[in-house]
């Protein structure tokens, strides 16, 4: 299935990696491969928030000279299976054939989303890297900054299994929002500040994170968080398009009752990059 490049409501994530090296994997990323996470939370002293899951498929994928281009979406739902939330589609670029994160794709809260890297290049074991990034926002600047160190393969068991050559990450990230950005903040001015901290687990025979275990806390206008979280897969493998379809059209059929603007923008994306529902 192709997709045009000109996708304007789409984010894009750089450097997703693509490719399984077990016969029982996704064979790349490919449409129908999909990622389950068991999502834990602890917020401040409160008890744990009931596990959640959060599901991403890809529903598109496109190759383009060197490099692939796959659209993802991810689907949160409650502990009794409650569809709580559908994000919009997003794109992961990557080279052919790489089988490391070049960039950081986090599937969870208060955990970094990307961090530059050269093209083709990876940390290897007790490798690290620094980036610093400064935007303009608002009345100043937001920074963010993130640190990453590379580790020895590790066996780590979760849900979906025993991953005895899971590579290990450490991270620590730091982000300072100025004032009037959120809108409390006319009521409240001030600035948001957080970070971030833990390891995660890589594994080439998924194509993805196997486990992720991170704190956070941040501070804003509007009071102060501190949140404990866990990410643990526990299931992964490919959908025919039939049954993908059948999902995310539950999926939005459920979020369409609560949050319909979000449910007709979302399928106008699935239209974009040629993933039609009705067909």
């Amino acid at each position: 299935m192709k997709f045009k490049i000109s996708c304007v409501f789409l984010v894009v994530v750089l450097g997703l990696t693509i490719v399984s090296t077990a016969a029982a994997a996704p064979s790349s990323w490919q449409v129908g491969s999909y990622w389950t996470y068991q999502e834990l939370l602890q917020v401040q002293s409160s008890s744990l928030i009931p596990a959640r899951t959060v599901t991403y498929y890809v529903v598109a994928r496109t190759d383009l000279l060197y490099a692939a281009m796959c659209a993802v979406v991810s689907i949160d739902k409650s502990p009794t299976g409650k569809t709580m939330a559908v994000s919009p589609l997003t794109i992961h670029v990557s080279d052919l054939g790489t089988l490391r994160p070049q960039v950081w794709p986090f599937p969870a809260p208060g955990t970094p989303i990307t961090v530059v890297k050269m093209k083709g290049t990876m940390l290897g074991e007790g490798g690290s890297q620094m980036t610093k990034t400064t935007s303009p926002q608002g009345k100043g600047k937001s920074v963010q900054q993130f640190s990453i160190l590379q580790g020895k393969a590790e066996k780590v068991t979760v849900p979906a299994g025993v991953f005895p050559n899971a590579i290990r990450f450490e991270y620590q990230e730091k982000v300072i929002v100025p004032a009037n950005i959120f809108p409390s903040s006319h009521q409240n001015p001030g600035q948001y500040s957080g970070q971030a901290e833990g390891t995660a687990w890589w594994s080439n025979k998924v194509a993805g994170w196997v486990r992720i275990e991170g704190h956070s806390q941040g501070s804003h206008p509007g009071g102060y968080a501190d949140t404990a979280s866990t990410l643990a897969l526990s299931n992964w493998g490919r959908l025919s398009e039939k049954d993908l379809k059948e999902q995310l059209s539950t999926a939005l059929t459920d979020i369409a009752s609560v949050n319909p603007v979000m449910a007709v923008m979302i399928t106008q994306q699935f239209q974009e990059v040629g993933f039609d529902l009705k067909n």
